[in-house]
């Protein structure tokens, strides 16, 4: 036991000579920086319309809701690009190129309420944000 300890210590200076030269590399040539690509895409939220059968002044009548699919096709041949549950928060992002597509919200099982396709077009550079509403019914 007593071979060991004094062989590991034996090492330490060894190992801290080691990291200050690689340190001293990184300092003197420090890693090529790339400018990062720029994200362009969809992103946003989806809602249950109304929550309430009554509507108050100043409150809002929707709430997230989580987990649920949503889909992106292009809108040329209406083929499905991307497919994503959204968060906790009702939120999803897609990163795509720019170009013209569809937000399509699937039928989930189990919820009574639908939503429509809509359509949204990505810039260069940015991204789009879109509230996708799920008609719960009430009125």
């Amino acid at each position: 036991m007593r071979t060991q300890l004094i062989a590991v210590l034996a090492l330490l200076p060894v190992l801290s000579t080691a990291e200050q030269s690689a340190t001293n590399k990184l300092a003197t040539n420090p890693p090529a920086v790339t400018a990062p690509l720029a994200a362009s895409g969809i992103r946003g939220v989806v809602e249950r319309w109304p929550a309430s059968p009554v509507a108050r002044a100043g409150k809002t009548n929707s709430m997230p809701l989580p987990n649920v699919t949503v889909s992106v096709k292009s809108e040329l041949d209406k083929t499905v690009i991307a497919r994503q549950k959204t968060d906790q928060n009702g939120r999803f992002e897609f990163k795509l190129p720019p170009g013209k597509y569809i937000i399509a919200p699937m039928l989930q099982p189990g919820l009574r309420f639908r939503a429509a396709e809509q359509s949204a077009e990505v810039q260069d550079k940015k991204f789009t944000e879109v509230v996708v509403r799920y008609d719960t019914g009430l009125r």
